[in-house]
């Protein structure tokens, strides 16, 4: 009883902190099947292009969002294989990717807790569980929960990575066989769930090369590149890029060509500036920490100094990925790109800012050193505002983005799997429609089309193109959105319009409608007589116009 009751007082920041989590996913999860009919849906249409792929690699063997075609549109290839293989053994179903998330969350709060005691075994425990608060309504995670995607084990992975790394860093003797295999598998890991992951290990790598530790740094680089490699190859293989194509189409890739090294930089400065200043924000106090560190000359031996090591790598290599992440990748979408920097930040500041606190606490006079970790404490404290208000926003927006998802891709995905299941369709959003129906996939955008991904980068994407490659491939409906097919010259003029879902109130979604099409008259008809069917089905707070909605003409009238 005894050793329970002892348990229980060291863990209860982690068990308050899971309970108050699953509390709020509860809450949200009741409130959006009240919202959405019952129904329930992620936050965002990519959750749907993993599971699409999973579902078709469980049941087909076919790495794409189709079942009849590969496509390099996972930017998570570990995700998507995790996912397949729970389908595989318990079948395809919606929930999956809440269960994980859901216990991937609990996992990040119980490593949280372990790192922090690990670096510092007698933190106040009311400390600890604010630091767990910070990481999960800052970062922040319900939201990430309901968006159905991998950001909530990148997390997990990414902390995992820096705190070994900063173990082994920290210590000159080479790692026990053990250890040095769960980190290479931390390695691959980290670079299978998200591309960023491989900033963290290429600092790391580069760390350990200038540290004369080659043997180390040349197997940990292999074996983390390794998962992007394969993929990569098979995908070229297949006629698609070394790299996703989200991330090629999308991405902040410098080409040397002086438009798109202008393009380059003015992404980085708007990743910067705009939406990344909480990284921003984070690495600088995480560098101020650091010099606080260094200036100090009455640093602890011992255990302490290892522990002050370890801790120092950890801000280290976040200053390194969190420039990188800000020079290359994304910020500010529903904010999950940067999530993993914001929970791997705060983990590293938090042990060195309450050895500052106890430091100044009990210290008769401010030394000019001690300024250094004064203006780290300030910046954090100037930055709650920043955060707190990101946090507050992130919450408010989760419910309204998992409504847009309803009235949107699941009603566009369950209204071609009831009239158009196993036909070529021109789809705007290549997710829930292909994880509701199979259907063969002509994506506009090009993140599930080949010959469309190619024309983009060679800047030869026309409506014309568009036209023609649908009618090749049997399509005679277009569901897409006219405002984004603007900048591909607009929907092609020979299309046909057949109506328009419009939605009022838009979270997550840029476009303000929905456009239906048909490639040919026949198909018009068609397609105006599906759209009245299932126009009971739609959710009042869509606005349904064109010509579907018209007063439908007798013989007698039409005379």
């Amino acid at each position: 009883m005894g050793v329970a009751s002892n348990r229980a007082r060291q863990y209860w920041p982690s068990l308050a902190a899971v309970f108050l989590l699953w509390s709020t996913s509860a809450a949200i999860l009741v409130t959006s099947l009240r919202l959405n009919r019952g129904h329930f849906v992620y936050a965002l249409d990519d959750a749907y292009i993993h599971m699409a792929m999973a579902k078709n690699l469980a049941r087909h063997g076919v790495w794409g969002v189709s079942p009849y075609a590969f496509s390099a549109t996972s930017s998570s290839p570990l995700w998507t294989v995790l996912l397949a293989a729970i389908y595989r053994v318990f079948g395809v179903n919606t929930l999956t990717p809440l269960i994980l998330n859901l216990l991937a969350a609990a996992a990040l709060i119980f490593t949280v807790q372990w790192i922090l005691d690990s670096l510092s075994p007698f933190l106040p425990r009311i400390y600890v569980f604010a630091v767990m608060l910070g990481i999960l309504f800052l970062a922040p995670v319900p939201n990430l929960i309901f968006a159905g995607l991998e950001h909530i084990l990148h997390m997990l992975l990414a902390l995992l990575f820096a705190f070994f790394a900063g173990r082994i860093l920290a210590d000159l003797t080479p790692p026990a066989r053990v250890a040095k295999v769960g980190f290479m598998a931390l390695g691959a890991a980290l670079g299978a769930i998200r591309y960023e992951g491989l900033f963290e290990v290429g600092i790391v790598v580069a760390i350990l090369l200038l540290r004369r530790r080659a043997r180390l740094s040349f197997e940990l680089a292999f074996w983390s590149f390794l998962p992007a490699a394969v993929i990569g190859i098979v995908s070229v293989e297949h006629g698609w890029f070394w790299l996703p194509s989200s991330v090629v189409l999308k991405g902040n890739i410098p080409t040397g060509h002086a438009d798109f090294l202008a393009s380059f930089l003015a992404h980085a400065a708007a990743n910067t500036v705009y939406t990344g200043m909480r990284v921003v924000r984070l690495a600088a106090v995480a560098l101020l920490l650091m010099l606080w560190r260094v200036a100090r000359l009455d640093e602890p031996t011992g255990e302490d100094q290892k522990s002050h090591a370890v801790q120092m790598w950890m801000m280290g290599i976040f200053v390194g990925a969190a420039a990188l992440h800000l020079l290359l990748a994304g910020t500010g979408w529903f904010f999950r790109y940067e999530a993993y920097l914001i929970a791997w930040g705060l983990t590293a500041v938090a042990v060195p800012i309450w050895d500052l606190a106890q430091t100044l606490r009990h210290t008769s006079h401010f030394r000019r050193i001690d300024g250094l970790g004064f203006a780290a404490v300030t910046l954090l404290a100037y930055s709650g505002t920043l955060f707190w208000s990101t946090g507050r926003d992130a919450l408010a927006m989760t419910l309204p983005a998992l409504h847009d998802t309803y009235r949107w891709h699941y009603q566009m995905g369950s209204f071609v799997a009831r009239y158009y299941s196993g036909t070529a369709v021109v789809v705007n959003d290549v997710g829930a429609i292909n994880f509701l129906a199979d259907i063969h996939c002509t994506d506009p955008h090009g993140l599930a089309d080949r010959e469309i991904a190619h024309a983009i980068l060679r800047g030869e994407h026309s409506s014309e193109l568009l036209d023609k490659l649908a009618r090749s491939r049997g399509a005679r409906v277009a569901l897409v959105d006219d405002n984004w097919m603007g900048f591909y010259g607009g929907p092609p003029r020979r299309w046909l319009l057949a109506g328009v879902w419009l939605f009022r109130n838009r979270t997550v979604l840029a476009p303000p409608g929905l456009s239906f099409y048909a490639l040919d008259e026949p198909s018009r008809k068609q397609l105006i007589k599906n759209l009245r069917d299932y126009s009971h089905l739609l959710p009042a707070d869509v606005n349904q116009t064109g010509p579907y909605t018209m007063p439908v003409q007798t013989n007698e009238e039409s005379k």
